[in-house]
């Protein structure tokens, strides 16, 4: 019995593959193109590209990125190609390397851009620290500190990271953020549906923090 579902599967899968058509190419023209399009090929440009975190024009990995193509679009045959490089408009930043660590009862590695680069959000300072983790719920209001001391310390939050750094950082002293997604908060259902979170709950948001400090 399943030999015979499998058959007819099988049997209807070729039927709708014949039954497709392209009115605007003959058939000789369709068999060379289904003959030069490769998925796998395709799916080897995009591993190359996510190698790099590109937030911006002036982070190194866009121009690898931009060189790879160049070097490619010669290699299948394409005519007066030319990588033409342009000043970028924005700030410029990239990671060189970022981890994070619980020490404390024990020793984990939570995050780490080698892994993940999104784990570490556009824009973040350069530091090397170990401080306490205080959570602050959303982090964005006056109330949500209420009682609570964050100064020298690491946050946890679920609120928008600019939001949370003046918040924290810039008024209370704070020396980090750490932000995690909530599927009923409003900020997060602004990046990513709900149901996305809570289907995949180790879905990395790509966040940033605010280019410049209070001071400019």
């Amino acid at each position: 019995m399943k030999h015979g579902i499998c058959t007819f599967v099988f049997f209807a899968l070729i039927t709708g593959m014949l039954a497709q058509e392209i009115p605007f190419l003959t058939e000789e023209e369709y068999t060379w193109l289904v003959n030069e399009i490769s998925g796998d090929a395709a799916y080897e440009h995009i591993r190359y590209f996510t190698q790099f975190h590109r937030p911006r024009g002036g982070a190194p990995g866009l121009m690898e990125v931009a060189k790879y193509v160049e070097q490619k679009a010669h290699q299948f045959g394409l005519e007066e190609v030319k990588l033409i490089r342009q000043k970028a408009t924005s700030t410029p930043w990239w990671n060189k390397y970022g981890e994070l660590w619980l020490v404390k009862p024990f020793s984990q590695l939570i995050a780490s851009t080698l892994q993940t680069p999104v784990h570490l959000a556009d824009y973040s300072r350069s530091t090397h620290l170990e401080a306490e983790i205080v959570f602050v719920g959303r982090g964005t209001q006056e109330k949500d500190y209420q009682d609570k001391q964050v100064k020298e310390k690491i946050v946890l939050a679920y609120g928008s990271p600019s939001g949370v750094m003046k918040e924290a950082v810039w008024k209370r002293g704070a020396r980090g953020i750490l932000s995690y997604p909530d599927p009923s908060a409003p900020e997060t259902r602004s990046l990513v549906r709900a149901d996305q979170i809570l289907t995949h709950p180790d879905q990395i948001l790509w966040l940033r923090v605010p280019v410049k400090s209070k001071e400019g």
